[in-house]
């Protein structure tokens, strides 16, 4: 499905946002724990502004792991703007967002108020 219909589906279905990675740890996690061998949308994106790429569930950008030369938006006929995680080799790659993908969810876990 394509990428605002994943993050739309994450909303919907789970109430969470498109999968934000935080380090290598949390990266290293999520490839151990789902190894179906498909590539996947993230939730990172220049929707917004073109070059300035942030998360959808607004955590701050303290990772990135793209592949060499990535983001290049190019290569295709609309502007790349949504990131798919490729899982050969765990990299980011930007995409248009109406090609369709595969995607993890991730919903935020807010402890108990004393």
């Amino acid at each position: 499905m394509s990428w605002s219909d994943a993050e739309e589906a994450c909303k919907r279905s789970f109430n969470s946002s498109l999968l934000s990675l935080a380090s290598q740890s949390e990266l290293d996690y999520v490839r151990n724990a789902v190894q179906d061998g498909n590539s996947v949308w993230i939730g990172f994106n220049d929707k917004g502004r073109e070059g300035r790429w942030e998360w959808t569930d607004r955590s701050p950008v303290t990772f990135k792991n793209w592949s060499p030369n990535e983001p290049n938006n190019g290569g295709f006929r609309e502007n790349e703007d949504c990131a798919v995680m490729r899982w050969d080799d765990s990299r980011w790659t930007d995409f248009p967002c109406s090609v369709p993908f595969k995607f993890i969810c991730k919903k935020s876990v807010v402890p108990p108020s004393a």
